[in-house]
């Protein structure tokens, strides 16, 4: 929104109705949830850390799950 870039030195990227963390078991087995999903903080901080985040379907706040509902829309 206000054009802040972020860098990071590793980012996964996830998309799809179904909750796909493979990828994450390895090292953050701990910090999935019964659903599988990765458990934040109210910043989205991965739980336990403060410079890992997640964001979207795969952390688990208590919100609707809607992104792979998303649309891409060309103007």
């Amino acid at each position: 929104e206000k054009g802040v870039q972020i860098e990071a030195d590793l980012a996964y990227f996830f998309l799809g109705g179904k909750i796909r963390n493979e990828p994450l078991q390895q090292h953050f087995q701990d910090k999935l949830d019964e659903q599988g999903r990765i458990k934040v903080n109210e910043f989205l901080q991965v739980e336990g850390h403060t410079n890992i985040f997640a964001l979207g379907d795969i952390q688990n706040t208590k919100e609707v799950k809607l992104a792979y509902t998303a649309q891409t829309i060309q103007v």
